[in-house]
């Protein structure tokens, strides 16, 4: 076994998430959780832990949508992973029934109304397409009004 930082799941994610990964050894481990400007927000592991695979749930409450950095630090071993928080998104007051009635309505719709867009332009449409999944699945599976 060698060292491994898994990318969590589910990712994008609200409210929490799991993050594991993989010690070959007895080591000296830290993990954090950063926002895009390098500080930190969570730390989620600091101290000795045995060999084998762990696991660090990371609990996002309170925390604003957007991309956020985690990061092993083990032995040597120093690797660096991204994260989506997505919160529910709400339509702003007095068009909540144009979003529900307009059959083209779309995610970058969606994102503008809460600051996500410039996110998902940053990070690229693999970002968006994640997100626009979610979305789908939260109309389908959500009643109208809940989202």
């Amino acid at each position: 076994m060698a060292y491994a930082l898994l990318q969590n799941y589910p990712n994008p994610f609200n409210p929490s998430t799991t993050i594991r990964y993989g010690l070959p050894s007895r080591s000296h481990v830290t993990l954090t959780v950063f926002n895009t400007l390098g500080q930190q927000v969570a730390a989620l592991v600091q101290g000795e832990q045995e060999a084998g695979y762990h696991e660090a749930v990371f609990d996002a409450a309170g925390l604003s949508s957007g991309v956020y950095l985690y990061g092993l630090t083990a032995g040597d071993f120093v690797q660096t992973r991204e994260l989506v928080l997505v919160r529910r998104i709400h339509p702003p007051q007095g068009k909540e029934r144009a979003w529900q009635s307009a059959p083209g309505s779309t995610i970058s719709n969606l994102l503008d109304w809460d600051g996500l867009a410039q996110v998902g332009k940053d990070r690229g449409i693999k970002v968006l397409d994640e997100i626009t999944e979610l979305q789908e699945f939260e109309k389908d599976n959500c009643s109208k009004g809940s989202v």
